[in-house]
């Protein structure tokens, strides 16, 4: 399979589930595959972001594209921990969902704000001659894990 800038940046909502159950599959024989490490139960691991202490838990993201063992179109995945040795993924926190990330959420870093969690990442966007455009991009976790972008359109 050839790693094209289409099949890089292919929209999430465009892949299949009988598409990432494939992926999760040939992970999990994989013989690379981790067992005492943070990794993805899909695709590329890449950039731990925003490790911080919130609502009484260890949090940590990472960047994340499901899709393959490649840089493409990236989201941030949410880890909690109670001793920073074992991890339970929360699922997928951040997507490249607006117009200010549409071609992936990169680095960034996060902190308590009140009773939520500050986030803060460079939206990353392409033009039509692929030139990237960042953008800074904060948002807000509730103690639910419920995210809001804090964008004005």
């Amino acid at each position: 399979m050839e790693w094209t800038t289409e099949r890089r940046y292919r929209r999430y909502e465009d892949w299949t589930q009988e598409e990432r159950k494939e992926i999760q599959e040939k992970m999990a024989q994989s013989p690379w595959h981790v067992s005492y490490h943070i990794e993805p139960k899909e695709g590329l691991l890449n950039d731990p972001n925003g490790f911080s202490y919130f609502d009484g838990k260890w949090i940590v993201f990472y960047q994340n594209f499901p899709f393959g063992a490649a840089h493409g179109l990236k989201s941030w995945v949410q880890l909690e921990s109670d001793d920073l040795v074992h991890f339970t993924e929360t699922g997928v926190k951040i997507l490249p969902d607006t117009p200010l990330d549409s071609h992936g959420a990169y680095s960034g870093s996060a902190m308590q704000f009140g009773d939520q969690l500050f986030l803060f990442y460079t939206g990353n966007v392409r033009d039509e001659n692929w030139v990237r455009h960042p953008y800074q991009i904060s948002a807000l976790m509730d103690k639910d894990g419920k995210i809001e972008k804090l964008i004005k359109s």
